[in-house]
């Protein structure tokens, strides 16, 4: 963690969100995850409406964890386009990466952690471990704060940083004077 701050706000965030998962004292009512079998009243959209609501916890993890890596890739594409001098650190990018390999690697991790984290929920062999989805989306989520506010800082100290002076040369004309 990058400080004791982000580290109580993530026990924090996990106490209040997590709490009603662990209520039960760490033994889950197996009618939890048992759906309402469909009936022709649910409409076409009935298999959606049935896996969107027994999976709610799944999907808003999931939601943090594309809206972390999305978050990170529009602070690193705003950078790019107003901070000429500014350089992305990470390696697999390289210094000054285009807009689509930026969205290319912030999508391709986001569906990446997403897809580890439905394979977990399906393979829990306990449904209490379903729960632990909650880790990665966390962690991700403070992680790529940070790298937000980082490129955020950075491009405010770049564009309020003084151009350059280019000395004139005498002789030449000048434009407005």
């Amino acid at each position: 963690m990058k400080s004791p701050a982000t580290f109580v706000s993530v026990c924090l965030f996990c106490t209040l969100f997590c709490r009603p998962a662990f209520a039960g004292h760490g033994k889950d009512k197996v009618e939890a995850f048992v759906s309402v079998k469909s009936t022709s009243s649910n409409g076409p959209l009935g298999k959606v409406w049935h896996y969107v609501n027994t999976h709610k916890e799944l999907l808003v993890s999931d939601a943090i964890i594309i809206a972390a890596w999305s978050a990170d890739a529009a602070s690193t594409v705003n950078d790019e386009r107003n901070c000429p001098n500014c350089v992305e650190t990470n390696s697999v990018l390289g210094p000054h990466p285009t807009e689509s390999a930026i969205w290319l690697y912030a999508s391709g991790f986001s569906a990446f952690q997403t897809a580890l984290n439905h394979l977990a929920w399906h393979y829990a062999p306990d449904p209490v471990l379903r729960h632990m989805v909650w880790i990665p989306a966390v962690i991700t989520g403070v992680n790529e704060l940070a790298n937000v506010q980082n490129n955020v800082r950075w491009a405010e100290v770049k564009a309020t940083a003084a151009p350059p002076v280019v000395p004139s040369v005498k002789g030449a004309a000048s434009i407005g004077h």
